[in-house]
């Protein structure tokens, strides 16, 4: 077949999937224009964003041929910001939490705080207490945005006041640097708690797209999949948030990409800038969340094989010993500077509650030596009972679990993440099956630890399954769990890499006008 032919065929190609993308809009867009007077100003240019979004998409993907990297921030760079005005301040999970633990944090930096307690200006408290964060049950995303929108102009009253809560540790400020920045800049300036939050979430947003960014570009299998994995709605909700999660998720993706580098493509990877990066990445990982993730960081000694074991040198074990005792080094380190007894006093301002959700009867470890069969119980058990909570809230349950997006396309989403994984047409590694099993144990061992974690934290004693866990826990695992799919090397079956970005993007655009149609 000649080049004029096979010429003809993609444009004809092209001009079908631009076709199907115009009827998707289409649909969409009547079911959110037919609205009429609803429509406010914002409304209107979110739904354009949204749409532009998608054509520019579209026209890279099939005319200008970006690299992928190129592609992600293209794309992700305007969702995210529009997710962050869908989904205004307080509306995404524990976020009430978060901005008092940056709010100190802030106040710490500043030199403002009250007696070793969570200092806040008295606009970020009338910000949570106004709309009710701290119940997450009374949230209504229209109210949250009708106040916000309100009070954007409002003065700033520059006061500091004090919760009934003990400092957040200094070394949170590990995984809560961008946000911290972001409200300090905006307390610096004078600007009132909105606006400040804002600029916390814009500052995390820019160091959550650098560092993924990064990790694409530098992933040396599966960009398709990782590049679908970064577009999923609840990825996207925890990318523009002010939660430690926005760290987490892109230090596990960074960890990941980074490791498999290592092993996969040494010559490449193997460097003085991805070396410190990847340590850098390591010091979040052992601090947020207790540590569990920074198991991710396994994955190049998962992936070695016979002859990279033969290679090693004396220097490259030095190196590695090192690496880990640097790591536990300035883990213990931390704790013991900045350790403060937890204690509850009443509160130095009547008004100022801080409520403790924990009973005292909790589960322990003691219970579990001396009960062994009741730990494996509770777990399958919880499995049982919340894995579809768990997928539908990995995939498509936004804000404070109350903003569900359409549950069909969870499994349009794993079916272009299996072809992504198993039929890429770049594909160029196998991982062997003795591989497979332990990055599989890998994954199974960070699941259990985050189970545990939460049993022992946050669940009553008595209770048959797990309280507090979320499918957004398990982000992270997402991209090592679809990477244990593939197919054989000689496998002709390949899917081109242009058709499943184009398959992805249109499941982002589709998921974006749900949200806004919901949000409004």
């Amino acid at each position: 077949m000649n080049n004029s032919v096979v010429k003809n065929n993609e444009k004809t190609i092209h001009k079908f999937l631009i076709v199907i993308a115009c009827l998707i809009f289409a649909v969409y867009s009547e079911k959110i224009i037919g609205r009429g007077l609803k429509i406010t100003a914002l409304y209107s240019l979110l739904c354009v964003s949204i749409i532009t979004t998608g054509i520019v998409g579209i026209r890279s993907v099939l005319y200008k041929k970006d690299q992928i990297h190129y592609l992600y921030l293209k794309i992700a760079i305007p969702l995210l910001i529009v997710f962050s005005f869908l989904l205004p301040p307080g509306m995404v999970p524990d976020e009430n939490t978060h901005l008092k633990n940056i709010a100190s944090l802030s106040s710490q930096l500043l030199g403002v705080e009250i007696n070793h307690k969570a200092t806040l200006t008295y606009d970020e408290y009338r910000m949570i207490y106004d709309n009710h964060w701290d119940e997450a049950t009374r949230l209504n995303i229209k109210d949250v945005r009708k106040y916000v929108l309100s009070n954007l102009r409002v003065k700033t009253n520059k006061s500091f006041v004090a919760l009934d809560k003990v400092s957040s540790a200094k070394y949170s400020i590990i995984y809560y640097l961008p946000a911290v920045l972001g409200l300090t800049f905006g307390r610096i300036f004078g600007l009132n708690a909105i606006i400040s939050f804002f600029f916390a979430r814009f500052f995390g947003m820019f160091v959550y797209l650098a560092l993924t960014y990064y990790a694409l570009k530098k992933m040396p299998i599966k960009k398709n999949l990782f590049f679908g994995i970064l577009l999923m709605p609840v990825v996207l909700q925890q990318g523009m948030s002010i939660s430690y999660d926005l760290m987490l998720n892109s230090c596990s993706f960074l960890a990941v990409s980074l490791g498999l580098g290592f092993v996969i493509t040494p010559e490449q990877s193997r460097n003085k800038k991805n070396y410190f990066l990847y340590f850098l990445t390591a010091v979040v990982l052992i601090f947020v969340k207790s540590g569990i993730y920074s198991l991710l960081l396994l994955s190049p000694l998962i992936l070695m094989t016979k002859r990279d074991i033969k290679n090693i040198n004396y220097k490259q074990v030095g190196f590695v010993i090192s690496f880990i005792v640097g790591l536990i080094a300035i883990r213990v380190l931390a704790t013991m500077f900045t350790y403060k007894p937890v204690t509850f006093t009443n509160s130095l301002y009547s008004m100022l509650p801080w409520n403790n959700p924990k009973t005292q009867f909790m589960y322990s470890v003691n219970y579990f030596i001396n009960h062994p069969l009741r730990l494996p119980y509770i777990l399958l058990n919880d499995i049982r009972v919340h894995f579809g909570f768990y997928f539908r809230s990995a995939f498509s349950l936004l804000g404070w679990l109350n903003i569900q997006l359409s549950t069909a396309l969870n499994y349009i989403w794993i079916f272009v993440f299996m072809l992504a994984s198993s039929f890429e047409k770049d594909l160029e590694y196998n991982f062997s099956k003795f591989q497979r099993i332990l990055y599989l144990l890998l994954i199974m061992g960070v699941t259990a630890l985050v189970l545990v974690g939460l049993l022992l934290s946050w669940t009553p004693l008595g209770a048959n399954h797990i309280l507090g866990v979320q499918g957004r826990y398990f982000l992270p695992l997402i991209l090592p769990l679809f990477m244990l799919i593939s197919t054989s090397k000689n496998n002709t079956s390949k899917i081109e890499g242009s058709y499943l970005k184009l398959a992805f993007l249109l499941l982002a655009i589709i998921e974006s006008l749900d949200l806004l149609y919901l949000a409004f």
